[in-house]
């Protein structure tokens, strides 16, 4: 059963108890990790992980780090990655929420060149280079 986050908010406010209300809805807390997600959908998409790093511009060691659980990844690497990997938008706004950051918004200029990049199925440095020219924050990383 689909529960809209309205409806749960109205439920959370409403409660007198925090404990009913986790019990009560904890199917659908997501507990997956991150670096599960990522590991889970390069094999799902049967992807060489060495591969993903490279166009993720990501050092290879660190992204074994984060697969590992041992790195949390910034949103940056977080996104270098999903588009290194050829996510697309939405599997890409999943990794987002997992990892705790803001989702790609199109009310943002720097989201919105990402998004259009993503849907354009542009690399990270192709991505990179139009957010330079805006004078954007890149997502080149320094790992």
């Amino acid at each position: 059963m689909q529960i809209s986050t309205d409806e749960l908010m109205k439920q959370l406010n409403s409660s007198n108890n925090i404990e009913d209300y986790l019990s009560k809805n904890e199917a659908l807390f997501n507990d997956t990790s991150l670096a599960d997600y990522l590991y889970n959908m390069f094999d799902e998409k049967c992807l060489k992980k060495n591969k993903v790093f490279a166009k993720a511009e990501i050092a290879e060691v660190y992204g074994y780090q984060i697969l590992g659980g041992k790195k949390h990844p910034s949103r940056n690497v977080t996104l270098a990655l999903c588009i290194g990997a050829g996510f697309t938008l939405n599997e890409t706004q999943v990794a987002l929420q997992i990892g705790k950051y803001s989702s790609l918004s199109p009310k943002d200029k720097r989201d919105s060149i990402i998004i259009f990049g993503i849907n354009s199925n542009q690399s990270v440095v192709e991505i990179n280079l139009k957010l330079y020219e805006k004078k954007l924050e890149t997502l080149s990383t320094s790992k």
